[in-house]
């Protein structure tokens, strides 16, 4: 079996596909996908799951603003890029476009199931 390829305390970034669901312009009460890919910074478990924890603890007791908030905070820490967006990316395009519900709601999304192992593409790729 080879040796995995990890080293020890290096930050490192991986790229993951994001969908934002946004509100048809031709069909009411429908949504369209839109999708691009995200670069995340690895951050140590603890770390992440705290951010997590706490975003889901205001999003329990009702704090919805909290919580966005909070999603945003995750963000800001973690976002290094993006491609497939018409915008480049900068912090002030993120700050923009996490105003954006949908905008925030997909990528606090891609991110959680990124780190969670979650969905289609969280299985093992065969170097």
């Amino acid at each position: 079996m080879a040796g995995l390829s990890f080293k020890k305390g290096k930050e490192t970034t991986y790229p993951w596909p994001i969908t934002v669901k946004l509100p048809s312009q031709a069909t009411a009460g429908r949504f369209t996908d839109h999708s691009f890919i995200a670069n995340f910074k690895v951050l140590p478990t603890s770390e992440s799951r705290a951010m997590v924890a706490e975003a889901d603890r205001a999003r329990d007791a009702g704090r919805s603003g909290d919580a966005m908030d909070l999603d945003k905070g995750i963000l800001r820490e973690v976002m290094q890029g993006w491609s497939g967006l018409e915008e480049e990316f900068t912090a002030e395009n993120l700050e923009e476009c996490m105003d954006n519900p949908f905008f925030l709601t997909g990528l606090i999304n891609g991110y959680r199931k990124s780190i969670s192992g979650e969905g289609a593409q969280a299985r093992t790729v065969k170097n």
